[in-house]
């Protein structure tokens, strides 16, 4: 969620970081998709998967016959440029008979954009796995994404092409707030600027409380969190702030518990009473509850929050205040609140670094940080979860 106040720069242009588009510096020829013949497929980002997805769609397109794929960016009509993404969510057992054998189930995401003449997007598409994939998550995102260009060159994709836009802007914006999508902002602000060299925006990640600050303040003319202000926070603040949501993101439970490899579950009880203190232990009943045949240490529980005002804390309390009534009338919801047990530390880096530093603690952080920090995050009984057992024992 983001404020914005002060509005002296274009809202236009503030619009237009959703649509822009990365600059090329290869000469390419496409101004639209039917003169698209002759492709290049660029390199998918530095993921360990990338390489593999890569190759997968290279050899689907030669297959096809309906394009050629060439090996010099300066002979195509377009290039094929994005960024892909693929973590391990758990592991799964080959058999319900053995024990000790398996592998691991995938989640991840491919985004790529198809540009052409004076770096114009001609297509782009976002694809997320299947529901079974059945060679893999790498053959499983090639396959879906070359699909999606095919039909598209062949014009049976109705999908419309981004457009970018030629005015002329200039001015400078400067943000704070929230650390967990500064790098996605990021990312926006440097290709808005490609487009418009006239324009500077600035984000600080300081954490969501020190960005409604500087807002209020007067000293950012737009402030990010994952907490709406209320009506009593806006006209204490005697300005009129606009709520525009930009980024959706998660939360998510991490953990580095001393030789354990495989990801742990949780359920909402569980959590509630680790970070009321009542639960101390790794191998209290509750947790081996969830968790059968994990081997659990009998060590302390070393608990990590944040210790600056965040919106991250906000989404976090705000989840245990709905799950469990003891921590909603002791603790409650908030940037920040008084924590019953655990250490603080600033920003997600700070507590993704200290759960990644200290054996048998757990945190919560944006779920960016768990893939960046290569952190076990653990999975959260939810409330479908809850009826299919309760109808079951039933």
């Amino acid at each position: 969620m983001a404020w914005i106040s002060r509005l002296t720069f274009p809202l236009c242009a503030l619009l237009a970081l959703l649509s822009a588009s990365a600059t090329v510096d290869y000469a390419q020829t496409a101004e639209q998709l039917s003169q698209v013949k002759k492709i290049y497929v660029d390199s998918l980002g530095t993921d360990t998967h990338a390489t593999a997805i890569r190759e997968q769609m290279v050899q689907r397109l030669r297959k096809s016959h309906d394009v050629q794929v060439v090996s010099n960016p300066q002979q195509a009509d377009a290039l094929i440029k994005g960024t892909c993404r693929v973590w391990v969510t758990g592991y799964a057992s080959l058999s319900p008979h053995t024990r000790g054998l398996s592998q691991p189930t995938f989640e991840g995401f491919l985004s790529v954009e198809l540009v052409g003449k004076n770096g114009d997007t001609l297509w782009s598409y976002l694809v997320s796995p299947s529901k079974f994939a059945w060679n893999g998550i790498t053959d499983d995102l090639a396959r879906q994404l070359v699909s999606k260009l095919l039909a598209a060159l062949k014009g049976e994709d109705r999908s419309q092409p981004v457009v970018s836009t030629a005015a002329r802007l200039v001015g400078t914006l400067k943000g704070a707030g929230a650390t967990f999508p500064a790098p996605l902002y990021q990312r926006w602000f440097e290709l808005f600027e490609d487009e418009h060299p006239d324009v500077h925006i600035s984000y600080d990640a300081v954490g969501s409380a020190e960005g409604i600050q500087r807002l209020r303040e007067g000293k950012a003319d737009f402030g990010a969190s994952e907490m709406p202000l209320s009506d009593e926070a806006m006209s204490q603040a005697h300005q009129r702030f606009l709520h525009v949501p930009s980024v959706l993101g998660a939360v998510v439970v991490i953990y580095n518990v001393k030789g354990v490899r495989r990801n742990l579950n949780f359920t909402p009880e569980t959590l509630a009473g680790i970070f009321l203190g009542k639960i101390r232990k790794w191998n209290d009943p509750q947790i081996r509850e969830s968790n059968h045949g994990t081997a659990l240490p009998e060590a302390d529980i070393v608990v990590f929050h944040r210790s600056d005002g965040s919106g991250t804390s906000f989404v976090w309390t705000d989840y245990l205040s709905k799950i469990s009534p003891p921590w909603k009338a002791s603790v409650g919801a908030g940037a920040t609140v008084q924590w019953p047990v655990g250490t603080g530390a600033e920003r997600n880096e700070g507590v993704a670094s200290a759960v990644q530093q200290t054996p048998n603690s757990i945190g919560y952080v944006e779920f960016i940080y768990a893939l960046q920090h290569e952190l076990s995050f653990g999975a959260v009984r939810n409330s479908a979860e809850s009826s299919s057992r309760r109808a079951f024992q039933a």
